[in-house]
């Protein structure tokens, strides 16, 4: 099984520690997976502003477990994503545990970083999508949110 684990809130930095622990290079915002983990890419999509957006689209060749630690500083992030599972998904967030054996489907989702989530994926699943990464100061100015914290 593969397992990657992140705290990290930029897409480059994120991109640079995955391409470090497969011992990829990054090349022009872009990491191909080895073989070993994985058939397709991920890559980092440069915005204006503070959006940040990360591309992907691979086949997995090993089982696939993703853990973004929680941090506190507050971002979140929005997935548009695909999967055609073959086995399972699990989505844990925090307490709250989701559990997917479709063959595929489509879903879109909002994180925060101020909860641990992993994302189990068995060996032989399809992903792609997209996430983009939002923080306070961005959605306070674009969306009329006074603190997206609550504050």
């Amino acid at each position: 099984m593969f397992v990657f684990e992140y705290d990290h809130t930029s897409y480059q930095d994120l991109l640079q520690a995955l391409a470090t622990v497969l011992q990829v290079p990054v090349n022009n915002d872009r990491i191909d997976y080895p073989a070993r983990v994985a058939d397709g890419y991920a890559q980092r999509i440069r915005m204006h502003g503070e959006v940040q957006a990360m591309l992907f689209n691979y086949t997995l060749n090993d089982d696939y477990r993703l853990h973004r630690k929680k941090i506190k500083e507050e971002f979140y992030t929005l997935w548009f994503i695909e999967i055609a599972a073959d086995n399972q998904v699990q989505v844990e967030l925090d307490d709250d545990r989701y559990t997917a054996s479709n063959p595929i489907f489509s879903t879109a989702l909002l994180t925060s970083s101020l909860f641990d989530a992993y994302y189990d994926l068995s060996k032989g699943s399809s992903v792609r999508g997209i996430n983009i990464l939002l923080d306070n100061q961005w959605l306070s100015t674009h969306l009329g949110v006074a603190d997206a914290g609550g504050n």
